[in-house]
């Protein structure tokens, strides 16, 4: 359960990412303070043989929520340290919270050793520290984090601690929502969930349910939850989105997504009024296409992508609230909420009725599933209505080309519209035929054995995958992107050399690039008793397939889709060399891809295709065993090996070489 620990302990309330605008003199957002009567108190249970070997024991795991007029949010856990290897990683208690507007109460830390209770916790001994990494989230969010150290831990100490949060985002005007998960992959003694509200609330929980309490007391609603042997649940890479795998308990006094809507409008909906400069930016696109209005579009998609930076400040309220499209132009940046607006803004300027919409990246399409609240939701999208269409797009994306149809919104569904108008908020994204093909073309040029082959590739991406490669060349040097491709090429050759450099075409228009290059391949063949030989590979192919972890499971698989990679390799003999005629056609069918290797072998040149394309974008657990089998057979034609005889002078060449090269040795 490594890791559990790590994630357990970063939980706090949903919208903690706020920091306040004023300095926080943080040693005055933490202390040690007894737990609260609120509190149900747990026992710690005794261990049971389910644990295995895990390195460490978990006996129990709380989560307490109080949603009153302050809202507090409790956590305990209760662990044991089985073997030395585990003293690493379960050393250390650490806590994040956002000090601009929670403070943290750490009740204890203690060892039982022995059956004797000694107390790890003093105030000296914790340490905060702001805990922004902006370098690989881009976002600066103002949390802090507590943590300390636990002294002379020792192998079976069993070790106690718990702490509260007290205070909730402002941003959600006390309105009352929460989650937690209910499954992981290693086991618990006992898990004990309890919510405590004001308010009645909607309640869901996918495990356990006969085990929920529900009474009222004291005028206040009391939700518990206590399962004792909480079994484990393997992780599983390729889970689809819209399967919720880990089981969970959620709470929500939202009784509909309609009200989210209602919560999030004044903060998105706002009547921006854009200051001149941007106008001016607007007027430009209308002058430049002045009867093209999906041209004016496109101008404004391709500026709030490209020239405006990614980057979040969301500081205050501005975790969820979006700043002024006129602060984000004066700065050139913005999260998702900052560009959103922005481009929004700009499309009512063109006339072009355009929507701000909610999106999950960890649950896609199966946010539909949850009880509505606001923390189903971590990104921002635009949606458009064009010509009595819907499009959609992601304004943190850059290097995206094309018409508006052809614009990618991989991988999202479904969204929630921020609109008061529309009779049903959420909506699911049109699958519009987005081109996303790659073509590969290999030319071997032999002029004769004893000189290097030419070794020419052109590869051409289009739509999506040339939006993908853009975005990429765009941050690199052209040195940078040569070395890239060298060095890949140079696995599958190791004597390869650069014969021109890297060429690249990118037509922005029609969304298409085109990357060539030259090489030369000193010893493409190898010499065999009587015969050369040369193996050739779909490499291209290789890298779009994916091979799940566990081929054995009881969920479906999510695979890469779409995909559709076709893959041409020319080989170019001497006209002196006479091989066998041969023409060969192997394919691959099954109902979430197909797959095509075609080999035509003439007298001196040889053509080889392979054909691979995706149809869905997952695979039912019934049909596994079948998509594992056909996914073998494909994994063994991605290889070919042309040979050819070699003549009286080419056999005692080589021969002689071959001597040579034992007396060298």
């Amino acid at each position: 359960m490594n890791g559990l620990y790590k994630i357990i302990i970063l939980w706090v309330f949903f919208g903690a990412n706020v920091f306040a605008e004023e300095p926080i003199e943080l040693d005055k957002t933490y202390s040690i303070q007894p737990t609260p009567n609120w509190v149900t108190q747990q026992e710690i249970p005794k261990k049971t043989n389910q644990n295995g070997n895990y390195g460490v024991t978990y006996y129990l795991l709380e989560r307490q929520l109080d949603f009153g007029s302050e809202s507090q949010d409790y956590f305990r856990l209760v662990y044991s340290i089985d073997q030395k290897e585990a003293l690493v990683d379960n050393s250390q208690v650490i806590i994040n919270y956002n000090p601009s507007f929670q403070e943290l109460e750490v009740h204890h830390v203690n060892v039982i050793r022995n059956g004797n209770i000694v107390n790890r916790l003093t105030l000296k001994d914790i340490t905060v520290a702001q805990s922004e990494d902006t370098e690989e989230s881009l976002m600066l969010t103002g949390k802090a984090t507590a943590s300390t150290q636990i002294k002379g831990l020792q192998v079976d100490d069993i070790v106690d601690f718990s702490y509260t949060i007290k205070g909730q985002n402002p941003i959600f005007e006390g309105k009352t929502f929460f989650r937690q998960n209910l499954g992981w992959s290693s086991p618990i003694e006992k898990l004990f969930v309890k919510a405590v509200s004001d308010k009645s609330l909607q309640i869901k929980t996918t495990a356990y349910p006969e085990k929920l309490k529900t009474e009222k007391q004291g005028g206040r609603y009391h939700y518990s939850l206590s399962v004792d042997n909480v079994a484990t649940k393997k992780s599983l890479d390729g889970i689809p989105n819209r399967i919720l795998y880990f089981p969970y308990i959620q709470g929500s006094e939202f009784d509909s997504w309609e009200e989210v809507v209602e919560w999030a409008l004044p903060h998105y909906q706002d009547k921006f009024q854009l200051n001149s400069s941007l106008l001016s930016i607007a007027d430009g696109w209308k002058q430049t296409f002045p009867d093209d209005l999906e041209s004016q579009v496109t101008a404004a998609i391709q500026y709030v992508q490209d020239d405006i930076r990614y980057f979040g400040i969301e500081l205050g309220v501005n975790s969820h609230k979006p700043h002024h499209p006129n602060t984000v132009f004066d700065r050139k940046y913005g999260d998702c909420k900052d560009k959103t607006v922005m481009l929004v803004a700009l499309l009512k300027e063109l006339g072009v009725t355009a929507y701000p919409a909610l999106v999950s990246t960890d649950l896609n399409s199966g946010f539909e599933q949850m009880l509505p609240s606001p923390g189903v939701f971590d990104h921002v999208i635009v949606g458009i209505k064009y010509d009595d269409k819907y499009y959609f797009v992601d304004p943190t994306k850059s290097a995206q080309r094309g018409s508006l149809n052809s614009i990618s919104l991989l991988p999202f569904e479904k969204v929630l519209i921020i609109d008061s108008e529309l009779e049903q908020g959420i909506v699911e994204i049109p699958q519009h035929s987005y081109d996303h093909k790659i073509h590969i073309e290999e030319q071997f040029k032999v002029s004769s054995m004893s000189e290097p082959a030419s070794y020419l590739i052109s590869s051409t991406y289009y739509g999506v995958e040339a939006d993908r490669i853009r975005s990429w060349y765009k941050v690199n040097s052209e040195s940078v992107i040569q070395d890239n491709y060298y060095n890949f090429y140079k696995k599958i050759y190791p004597t390869l050399k650069i014969n021109e450099g890297i060429d690249i075409s990118d037509d922005e228009n029609l969304n298409v690039i085109i990357i060539k290059e030259s090489y030369l391949v000193p010893s493409l063949w190898s010499f065999g008793s009587n015969h050369y030989y040369s193996d050739f590979s779909s490499y291209e192919m290789k890298n779009h397939i994916y091979y799940p972890e566990r081929p054995e499971r009881k969920a479906a698989l999510a695979i890469p889709f779409p995909k559709d990679v076709t893959h041409h390799i020319k080989v170019e003999l001497p006209n002196t060399f006479t091989l066998d005629t041969e023409k060969d056609t192997k394919k691959i069918s099954h109902e979430d891809f197909s797959f095509k290797r075609s080999v035509a072998i003439q007298k001196n040149s040889m053509d080889l295709n392979f054909d691979y394309k995706v149809h869905d974008k997952e695979v039912d657990v019934e049909k596994l065993p079948s998509y594992y089998e056909s996914l073998l057979e494909l994994q063994n034609n991605l290889n070919y090996r042309l040979v050819f005889p070699a003549n009286k002078s080419q056999q005692k060449q080589q021969r002689k070489k071959r001597l040579q090269n034992l007396i060298k040795g």
